[in-house]
């Protein structure tokens, strides 16, 4: 229906009442029947996103995806720069949609395939930044559990390590900064599960700011928050042999993800 638009972007419209149905403002309370005319109003920037590219080579292309696209699929982060680049990109890794951050992609398929193999065998470091509501019980630590997702909602819930359908899911925190009620944390990634940082936040007390779907809708509001605060902010590379043994120890990352946010 809106071929130009992410359903990201019209999911923002409907909960920002950005949008008509025959010359009046309605949000999702409204039934459509043949022959109305919906008009959707959307921000520039969201329309045509702004993608920096960190680094580039013959063989990958490190990104950093704004918040509000996904990785794949139409109009997103590999749709954009292989349709700036000529060239087809390959994704070897995925962040969420609400989800700012580093991607890396591969621009050939042997590429990929050895890109594939290090994500495997956990041969790199990846790190988030985040803010957090409240603060977590300890200025540094790890949260280990299981994590279940339900097909039906795609909600992922904490369960027992060894229950049905359960998959170790491990994060590590540290507390770079606390002020009004928020926390600023440096996250390392030890494993790779669906949602598994908004999750592990939740669980110990802080959701994530801007998590209406794991965290406090009211608090959101409260600050102003319209977007996920959590940035896949660090990368680095450890291949120990192979077609990408020269940027072993090469680091990718974004400095102060959130220093507007954090500073207002």
């Amino acid at each position: 229906m809106f071929p130009a638009l992410t359903e990201s972007m019209l999911r923002r419209a409907l909960r920002q009442r950005d949008l008509r149905v025959n010359g009046v403002r309605t949000g999702t309370d409204v039934c459509l029947h043949g022959g109305d005319i919906v008009e959707v109003y959307i921000d520039d920037r969201y329309l045509t996103p702004s993608v920096p590219v960190l680094y580039q080579d013959d063989r990958i292309l490190v990104a950093d995806k704004p918040a509000g696209i996904a990785v794949e699929g139409a109009g997103g982060l590999c749709a954009l720069l292989a349709a700036r680049l000529g060239a087809p990109l390959y994704p070897v890794h995925r962040l969420d949609v609400p989800t700012r951050g580093i991607v890396l992609m591969a621009k050939t398929p042997d590429c990929e395939k050895a890109l594939l193999a290090l994500f495997k065998d956990r041969m790199l470091t990846k790190q988030y930044q985040c803010i957090v509501l409240g603060a977590p019980p300890k200025r540094q630590g790890i949260v280990e559990t299981g994590l279940n997702k339900n097909p039906k909602t795609a909600l992922v819930t904490i369960c027992a390590p060894h229950a049905p359908g359960a998959k170790i899911a491990k994060t590590g925190y540290s507390v770079l900064d606390t002020r009004e009620g928020r926390s600023l944390l440096k996250i390392d990634l030890f494993t790779g599960r669906t949602h598994q940082i908004r999750v592990h936040m939740a669980y110990l007390g802080c959701p994530i700011l801007g998590d209406d779907k794991y965290g406090d809708r009211m608090a959101n509001r409260r600050y102003g928050a319209d977007q996920l605060a959590l940035c896949a902010s660090y990368l680095a590379l450890h291949p120990q042999s192979g077609p990408l043994r020269d940027l072993a120890g090469h680091v990718f990352k974004i400095d102060q993800p959130f220093e507007k946010e954090w500073n207002q």
